[in-house]
């Protein structure tokens, strides 16, 4: 439940919305709560009403006692709706008959964009009833269309309506997002500060150039802007207005939420030919970045930059990965066998919508210590310092400072360009880990650039530049210790306990379960068990009983805490949605549903 304060910033959140619609300045208005505005006894709670200087009075009465918002939602739309049109009539303007009308029609005509489904009788002619809707929409906005009857189950008699655009106005929306722009980014040429024959004297004096570097490029897009303003998400494929997390651009919108935060961000189909199958991804904050960022402590003049997965002459020339594959796969099952990673990639249902959100499994399976195709990126500089600065001792398992002075270390960085920037290229795809139930990918702002054998990040990934900069011990040593020894970056938790328990050697004593070999087959269908089996023989890799999972001590140890883990878990998480604390604090409530307490009480595991 939210409370009377989440509520009456709920209210604040439509007020807002309503006048960024109709050019208003939401600091013009004042909003003030009143314990009621009809006494209790004399009919139902009204929710608001305005005063002659415009302020918005709000019951609390009707705040406390209401269990959904689309009511206040229209009520506070409408309002704003009657003060524009009242100071256009320069304050002679009743609230009564077409007033009312026009300010109910421009609420429904709101709530169509922001992609609610409306509800209506089909006695009461759905056409007529949102026909005044509609000439808003195309009066003010230009936006011409039809209303359309959603398979929904109907509710009370019911049925729910959608706005579906005319053929011109999806295709002027698919134009505007799709069109060519150019790349704003640069790079230092040669001699210039920042290349490699004059790289910045340390580290930060090349971090700075890059802030400053990713403004103008950012500045200078003007279809990244266009997405940043979007006031609206029209799904060209399904052709209807969808509320704004369904939207593949939400990480990119403009907002007030906190630099470090993640969008509830809907991935594409696993499968094309199933479009509605999909799942979402916590995406980090891309609000203002124009860049990603890799950062690595030397460059490695003459030799490509590749995935570890293909770094070894010996297996790109036989072309087989498997004995690299075969232990991110098994450690994919141990992940997979965590109960709020089934949880979550079985959906969750928040105010009557199912998130199912995934776990990027190959790219966790890099984050802890397996090879991958992927290489690491982060949208944030703090962290690229970090892996710029450090060396990795996989001996112990650690990040040590990087103290060879006047060393060169570079920091690549990829351009988001769109419409293309997460879509499929000839030999890479860029993609998102983000936040996940194991922290590191969320705590480093992760993305990967996924590659196939041939691709190389020097030579022919085109969105990629880059700029160099000298070692300082001083700087290096000052940046681990700001990062906690790493530790901001790479904390204990449970996959880690399991990988140093009995993973790494696993691995050193090359012996891989059945239940990976079957995993791998399930995936290759081409191959058998014994196929596979075989194979792992002729590699010297015996085949054991062992089933991935944590044990008993391992889940202890993570349900010690779990109400607090979950809160803190979602406290960062952001819908952008006017109803985004809504919908947050029915993520938080889930762990107390009896629909889901399987995943949360330890005695259940």
């Amino acid at each position: 439940m939210l409370s009377l304060y989440q509520i009456k910033q709920l209210s604040q959140s439509f007020v807002k919305e309503a006048c960024h619609f109709l050019n208003i300045s939401a600091d013009s208005l004042r909003i003030i709560f009143t314990s009621y505005i009809i006494p209790p006894k004399i009919k139902e709670p009204q929710i608001s009403t305005v005063l002659q200087d415009d302020t918005i009075v709000i019951g609390e009465d009707f705040l406390r006692s209401s269990n959904s918002f689309t009511q206040l939602r229209i009520d506070l739309y409408a309002r704003i709706r009657y003060i524009s049109q009242r100071r256009q009539a320069k304050g002679k303007l009743d609230w009564h008959g077409d007033a009312i009308c026009d300010a109910i029609n421009f609420a429904t005509a709101l709530c169509f964009l922001k992609g609610l489904q409306l509800p209506c009788n089909p006695s009461l002619q759905p056409k007529k009833k949102f026909e005044g809707a509609l000439q808003i929409l195309a009066n003010e906005y230009n936006l011409h269309g039809k209303i359309f009857k959603m398979p929904t189950n109907p509710y009370k008699g019911n049925y729910f309506y959608k706005l579906r655009l005319e053929e011109t106005d999806r295709k002027k929306i698919e134009k505007k997002y799709t069109r060519s722009v150019p790349y704003t980014g640069v790079e230092p040429l040669s001699g210039e500060k920042g290349s490699s024959k004059n790289p910045f004297n340390n580290i930060n004096d090349a971090v700075e150039f890059l802030r400053k570097m990713e403004h103008v490029a950012y500045t200078n897009d003007s279809l990244i802007n266009d997405i940043a303003n979007m006031d609206y998400f029209y799904d060209t494929n399904s052709e209807h207005f969808r509320v704004m997390w369904a939207s593949p651009y939400v990480a990119h919108l403009k907002h007030s939420f906190p630099e470090k935060s993640f969008f509830i961000s809907k991935m594409a189909p696993l499968d094309f030919t199933h479009p509605e199958h999909f799942y979402f991804c916590l995406k980090p904050n891309l609000y203002k970045h124009k860049f990603l960022y890799r950062g690595q402590s030397s460059y490695y003049p003459g030799k490509p930059c590749k995935p570890n997965l293909f770094r070894d002459k010996k297996h790109n020339d036989a072309g087989d990965y498997l004995d690299f594959l075969i232990y991110s796969q098994e450690l994919e099952l141990l992940i997979r066998s965590h109960p709020i990673v089934q949880l979550l990639e079985n959906g969750i249902e928040l105010l009557h919508d199912t998130f199912r959100i995934r776990m990027h499994y190959s790219g966790l399976a890099q984050h802890y210590y397996n090879k991958s195709h992927f290489l690491d990126f982060s949208s944030d500089l703090e962290v690229v310092k970090f892996f710029a600065t450090t060396d990795y001792k996989s001996e112990t398992d650690e990040y040590v400072p990087f103290v060879k002075e006047n060393e060169i270390g570079v920091i690549y960085y990829y351009e988001l360009k769109f419409p293309e920037a997460f879509q499929q290229h000839e030999h890479y795809a860029l993609k998102t880990i983000g936040k996940q139930i194991f922290s590191r990918s969320g705590l480093q702002s992760g993305f990967l650039l996924e590659m196939d054998k041939e691709a190389d990040l020097k030579e022919n990934v085109d969105e990629i530049k880059k700029i160099f900069f000298r070692h300082n011990a001083r700087i290096s040593k000052d940046l681990f210790v700001k990062s906690n020894n790493g530790k901001n970056y790479f904390p204990d938790d449970i996959l880690m306990h399991a990988w140093h328990d009995r993973m790494k050697k696993r691995f050193k004593d090359k012996v891989v379960s059945q239940k990976a070999v079957l995993y791998n087959v399930s995936i290759n269908s081409s191959e058998t068990e014994n196929s596979i089996t075989k194979k792992l023989k002729d590699k010297g890799i015996t085949v054991d009983d062992y089933d991935p999972s944590f044990t008993v001590e391992e889940l202890d140890f993570f349900y010690k805490n779990i109400e607090q883990w979950w809160n803190d878990f979602c406290s960062d998480i952001y819908f952008a949605d006017a109803e985004n604390d809504l919908y947050r604090e029915a993520m938080k409530n889930i762990i107390h549903e009896d629909r889901y307490s399987w995943a949360f009480q330890r005695d259940t595991h």
